[in-house]
């Protein structure tokens, strides 16, 4: 379900905008509502997921040429915009984070619901997965990492052979030894999930 949906709609279709972007198009909920309400506008949806991308083509096929999809970063905005003769947009949305079809796939890593390899790649098919990626790292990089985008104190719990089941419940059975610690116990396992997953997608 796409987050504040008809308030995002509301500001960006407010100036009568023409042309507008949505930098983290996902299932194309926000570009479906956007493009739903003005007749007139044109929208380029961009997302790094291919997946998502050719869902969403899919499920905004009904808006014809109006709507376009490129996979990529919203970093890389310029491009994608040259790339379809746009020079500038009126209103750009930008829903920052993962998409819930992501959490949902069992495969990718980013739940705590299903037992999955570490992954945790925005696009798949793109670059190394997070088990590659602890790997490779020296224990100063790595923990290094971790002080920086996870909040996380130690590194030695991250084991690159292990799915995201393994480590939490883990980490879980080795804090919760100590009531003091038992918030730690619940929060470790994902600040730390976000330190890796921060490095692989930024």
């Amino acid at each position: 379900m796409p987050v504040l949906l008809r308030e995002a709609a509301a500001l960006l279709l407010a100036g009568g905008p023409r042309r507008v972007v949505d930098g983290t198009l996902g299932l194309g909920g926000h570009a479906g509502e956007i493009l739903g309400s003005d007749a007139g506008l044109c929208l380029l949806g961009i997302d790094r997921d291919g997946g998502l991308v050719r869902a969403a083509r899919a499920r905004l096929a009904e808006f014809g040429t109006r709507f376009m999809a490129a996979q990529g970063s919203y970093a890389d905005l310029q491009e994608h915009m040259a790339r379809i003769g746009w020079e500038q947009a009126d209103g750009v949305l930008l829903d920052l984070g993962y998409c819930s079809a992501q959490v949902d796939d069992p495969t990718r890593g980013f739940s705590f619901n299903h037992d999955a390899p570490l992954d945790l790649r925005f696009a798949p098919e793109e670059g190394e997965t997070a088990a590659a990626l602890l790997e490779r790292l020296t224990e100063e990089e790595l923990s290094a990492v971790i002080a920086a985008y996870g909040e996380a104190v130690s590194y030695t719990h991250l084991r690159a052979h292990e799915t995201v089941l393994d480590l939490v419940c883990r980490l879980l059975l080795e804090k919760k030894k100590i009531k003091k610690n038992k918030w730690q116990a619940d929060i470790c396992p994902r600040t730390d999930q976000t330190a890796i997953q921060y490095l692989l997608n930024k």
